[in-house]
């Protein structure tokens, strides 16, 4: 009974860090992006190695999103980049395949502006003060 307890926990912790080891994608884009200039996105995963990937990037428009895709090749390693012009948005949002979405604030424009502002205004005041 032992012997077969001792198996079970060992097929499971090799099981997750098996999961673990294999979900290492990345997706990495600078901050402070600004309207005009040109950035480099940049992907890694060795499971997709020798391949090309796809990452689409939107400005979070309601009720119909501006959607543009750039394609990054991928080299041996599994690791590629891209350059992109960074468009008059308010806001970029990058997704690819196997990470998290990453948005990032553009700046140097008037949606910009409005961005920054509205969280701050829809903050607490502190003490009780006004702003």
């Amino acid at each position: 009974m032992v012997s077969v307890l001792r198996a079970a926990l060992a097929a499971m912790f090799v099981a997750v860090f098996s999961v673990n080891a294999s979900a290492q994608a990345t997706l990495s884009v600078p901050e402070g992006l600004v309207q005009g200039q040109d950035i480099t996105i940049s992907y890694s995963d060795a499971s997709r190695a020798g391949g090309a990937v796809t990452v689409e990037i939107d400005d979070g428009g309601f009720p119909v999103a501006t959607v543009v895709t750039v394609t990054i090749q991928l080299d041996g390693q599994g690791k590629g980049s891209a350059k992109w012009r960074v468009p008059e948005w308010g806001c970029a949002s990058f997704n690819a395949p196997g990470v998290s979405e990453v948005t990032r604030e553009i700046y140097g424009g008037s949606a910009s502006k409005a961005r920054r502002t509205l969280p701050r205004m829809m903050a607490r005041p502190r003490d009780g003060a006004i702003d």
